[in-house]
């Protein structure tokens, strides 16, 4: 019973490796036992029972053999590579796409493959878990959309309770129709001229349940259970293959191998309590199923994480979208660049950063040291987890996103070029009615790719300054970037980091409406490792001589962007009340400013020992500079470390 129960697992492994041996120990033990009685086994009596064993044993080893299916192929240990000769970028879109996207194919615009080469079981995906009818219409009801956690997970519930809670709070959880902002977007094309086949570029990644089951083409009802699981258990851990980087969905479902443990559709009752037993008693088989070896690599999650639009999506051409993977490749954190600012210690893959081992206090089976993999999948999403009240959620992913950024209110630049750095270490004077520039320093700090990443033409990231009283905060005498208590929009000349498309006339493409993308017009991130510079032009109030300015600079993260927000409820959620998504600070600085009558004076000479302990923000100040095409300020802050602090020159 122990076995059964627990010793699946590496902490009481000891249990099933001696239950093994003993399968062996105790027949030899008896062997020697009936040899050495006094009493010894005649001839007859030995024969029959060593024959008739073997006899069932030929047997059950020929009928196994006859009956056996043929075998897959051995999953891959990394992705799949071109053929020699074989150019994978070639023009010809029919042929476009390292899955080999062709009109032949049934997921075509999508590079999705399935092993036999046809669409899937509708049930296959969602593993035929489904809701209780009436559980899924108070939920539609309720909420707009379905959230429990047994559609498509029920089965493995059973064995695997903390992932499921995980998974069920996920992102990946609510990919589909589920997700009111995704479903916006897919349905405005599916509108569109053949926008049914131009969707499937989409939903490769979004809707595996629907498109592989063959339900794309038609009429997609978004409220069905299909509609509504998602990116399910086995929308990933069914993939045996990912055809290289491309991305776009470029991966394979296993669909023709048989389950190898008796019952396995059984959902409840003795059967499945059996199908239970033989998966724990011998789970080598399961575990080999359900982690192939390209799962712990970053080509893994490229697949969905790296995407693009092509002409038959646009009408245009081609267009590079969201892309965590290159970013992280082309990274210190890959360890793959030369010109990296900064080089970790170690490697890091996506797994290591969204996937961290976290306690299973739920007594998952496959828990290590009494942790498993998370699979919540922690990125930046507070817009999913709010609109449905999951406020366990959103701390979780406050707390995952803590260190990401750093920022400093850094140097002071004066009309005749001096800078002053580091105000918030020693007091940096200013005159009253000078003209300062400002500099904030925004270090990428703890993103393995660029800051932010998604959907950068949707999500919203700004720069909040105020400079205010020292003394009286109340009283602000600057701001910049201030989000309107009643609109909820955010001050428009604010310094942000996002990417702007327009569409074919110009206009901004703001509406999640990627067929009409043409070009980005503007793109602000912050790569791995790497620091942007923020300045900002402000007047010293006369008002404020003989006090201190305060400079505060934040940055502030909000999934989706307003207008985004009022044009989802406006065409899913209609007569629902509009939802005010999180507003959060990712991370801030600060620094005082003393406001003195006449020409300021040359400020304190900054402590060499705060130079050596602080040296990475003079070189994220340089950074910045440098490449902005500074090189007199970039100069400075290098100069500054050659003098305190040579060996890091």
């Amino acid at each position: 019973l122990f076995i059964k129960e627990k010793a699946n697992s590496a902490e009481n492994a000891w249990a099933f490796v001696s239950h093994q041996l003993l399968a062996l120990v105790v027949p030899v033990a008896y062997l020697l036992h009936r040899f050495h009685a006094r009493h010894r086994p005649a001839p007859a009596a030995l024969l029959r029972g060593v024959a008739l064993p073997a006899a069932v044993l030929v047997a059950a080893l020929a009928v196994h053999h006859v009956t056996l299916p043929e075998p897959p192929p051995p999953p891959q240990a990394f992705v799949a590579r071109p053929a020699p000769g074989v150019d994978p970028y070639r023009e010809h879109f029919p042929d476009h796409g390292p899955g080999g996207a062709s009109p032949d194919r049934p997921f075509f615009l999508a590079s999705t493959q399935t092993r036999t080469g046809g669409f899937l079981s509708k049930r296959l995906l969602v593993d035929d878990d489904l809701l209780d009818p009436e559980q899924h219409e108070r939920e539609i009801e309720h909420y707009g959309f379905t959230i429990d956690a047994s559609l498509g997970a029920a089965t493995c519930s059973r064995c695997h309770a903390d992932i499921v809670d995980q998974w069920a709070r996920s992102a990946h959880r609510y990919s589909s129709f589920n997700n009111p902002f995704y479903r916006v977007s897919i349905e405005a094309l599916r509108a569109e001229e053949n926008g049914r086949e131009r969707s499937q570029w989409c939903a490769g990644c979004h809707d595996p349940a629907v498109m592989m089951a063959g339900s794309w083409m038609g009429e997609v009802d978004p409220f069905v259970p299909e509609s509504q699981a998602g990116l399910t258990c086995l929308s990933c851990h069914a993939m045996d293959e990912v055809n290289g980087v491309g991305g776009n969905a470029n991966y394979r479902i296993s669909d023709d191998s048989p389950d190898p443990y008796l019952f396995a559709d059984s959902r409840g009752g003795v059967l499945a309590y059996v199908n239970d037993l033989l998966v724990k008693a011998k789970p080598g088989v399961h575990k080999a199923e359900m982690l192939k070896p390209v799962f712990r690599t970053s080509e893994y999650c490229a697949t969905c994480h790296k995407v693009s639009l092509d002409k038959p999506v646009n009408g245009y051409r081609w267009i590079r979208g969201q892309d965590e993977y290159d970013g992280w490749h082309d990274s210190g954190v890959a360890r793959n660049a030369a010109r990296t600012f900064y080089l970790p210690p170690n490697v890091r893959t996506c797994q290591d950063c969204h996937m961290p081992r976290v306690p299973a206090r739920l007594g998952d089976v496959s828990a290590k040291g009494g942790t498993v993999r998370s699979h919540l999948f922690l990125g930046p999403n507070t817009a999913l987890p709010a609109i449905r009240g999951d406020e366990r959620t959103l701390a979780e992913i406050r707390e995952f996103r803590e260190g990401s950024l750093r920022v400093d209110v850094f140097a002071v630049r004066r009309a005749d070029g001096r800078l002053d750095a580091a105000p918030d270490v020693r007091p940096v004077p200013v005159a009253a009615g000078e003209e300062v520039e400002v500099q904030v320093v925004v270090r990428n700090k703890g993103v393995g790719h660029a800051f932010p990443g998604g959907t950068l033409d949707s999500n919203e990231c700004w720069v909040h300054l105020r400079v205010v009283d020292d003394a009286d905060p109340s009283r602000v005498w600057y701001e910049s970037g201030a989000l309107d208590p009643e609109t909820r929009y955010v001050d428009p000349d604010a310094h942000f980091y996002r990417v702007i498309f327009v569409d074919e006339h110009g206009r901004e493409a703001a509406e999640r409406n990627p067929q009409d993308f043409r070009a980005p017009v503007h793109v602000k991130t912050i790569g791995p490792g790497t620091a942007d510079l923020v300045r900002y032009a402000i007047t010293v109030p006369a008002e404020a001589r003989g006090r201190a300015l305060r400079v505060e600079a934040a940055v502030m993260w909000r999934k989706f962007r307003q207008n985004y927000v009022e044009f989802t409820w406006r065409n899913t959620m209609p007569g629902r009340p509009l939802p005010e998504l999180p507003v959060d600070v990712v991370a801030s600085g600060a620094a005082s400013l003393p406001v003195v009558d006449g020409p300021a004076p040359a400020p304190a000479p900054v402590d060499a020992a705060v130079v050596a302990e602080q040296w990475v923000r003079w070189n994220d100040w340089g950074i910045g500079q440098l490449l902005q095409g500074d090189t007199g300020g970039a100069a400075a802050a290098v100069g500054a470390l050659a003098t305190h602090v040579p060996e890091r020159v």
